[in-house]
């Protein structure tokens, strides 16, 4: 929690916060924007996947 608060939060030496600087690059925001969007779909159907693997090889 302490690592995502100082990167909302916290500023550079030029005073702009490290997650203003991340919304700045196209890059970073789309893929904050799949996370947002996707993520958890994603990370659910993987582990279903292994779960179903596993459960296979017993």
């Amino acid at each position: 929690m302490e690592d995502i608060a100082s990167f909302i939060l916290d500023r550079d030496d030029s005073g702009m916060s490290y997650f203003g600087k991340a919304l700045n690059d196209p890059k970073t925001l789309v893929e904050m924007a799949w996370w947002t969007l996707k993520g958890r779909d994603a990370l659910n159907s993987i582990s279903e996947y292994f779960m179903n693997e596993i459960k296979n090889v017993k």
